[in-house]
């Protein structure tokens, strides 16, 4: 995720900066390199013999509309000796609800190469279950609304739902954004693949995440 620090070492909040270069088409840029710094660092991993995990990059939608953007990206992968499978990209659910016909001609484009596609922030919108049954879709990560409240049986029957559909169409589920313990047992007896949030883990440098990684591996 990406992070801005002020001369003082003050991080800057992502909603300070986020929606100006994503309304001036600067994101794209920042999108690119970081795609890039993360490639050459897998790289030096692959090289050294570091164990790493499949790491997943947010297409933005500004860019998404961009006929480049395979082209963009497959530029910058290829000057890389990383295998595919360490990568995988990941598409806002705004942008299937919006132009769904565009992200169905994409996504083949980045798995015939070997890549993994994923849809982010599902449930934040107008989802259209048509749409997903038609893509070729490794995963749904299940947005951060259903967790951000107390425990909810409500919402956690939503939850159910999406993971029992997902696994019907043979997709993995990832929740996003988990502090609670109640909602990790959940998820749990679920069926749920993956969480991602705070319980587990902070946002964190890249250097610290493969220190993680290789301490991990050691046992």
């Amino acid at each position: 995720m990406l992070r801005w620090f002020d001369e003082n070492g003050k991080l800057i909040p992502i909603t300070d900066y986020l929606p100006v270069l994503d309304s001036n088409g600067y994101i794209r840029n920042v999108d690119l390199y970081i795609f890039e710094k993360i490639c050459q660092k897998l790289q030096e991993c692959k090289e050294s013999s570091i164990p790493v995990v499949p790491l997943s990059f947010n297409i933005s939608k500004s860019y998404y509309n961009d006929d480049d953007l395979f082209a963009d990206y497959m530029a910058v992968f290829e000057q890389y000796d990383v295998p595919e499978s360490w990568i995988q990209f990941e598409l806002m659910e705004s942008i299937s609800f919006d132009d769904g016909a565009r992200m169905m001609r994409l996504i083949p484009g980045f798995k015939r190469r070997g890549f993994a596609c994923m849809l982010d922030d599902f449930g934040s919108g107008y989802s259209s279950f048509q749409v997903i049954s038609s893509l070729q879709l490794d995963a749904l990560k299940i947005d951060r609304q259903f967790f951000a409240k107390d425990f909810n049986p409500q919402d956690c029957a939503v939850v159910a739902t999406i993971i029992h559909i997902a696994k019907a169409l043979h997709m993995e589920t990832i929740a996003e954004g988990v502090e609670q313990k109640e909602y990790i047992d959940f998820l749990k007896n679920a069926g749920c693949d993956m969480v991602q949030g705070f319980y587990y883990y902070r946002p964190m440098p890249v250097d610290e995440f493969l220190a993680l990684l290789a301490s991990q591996n050691e046992f």
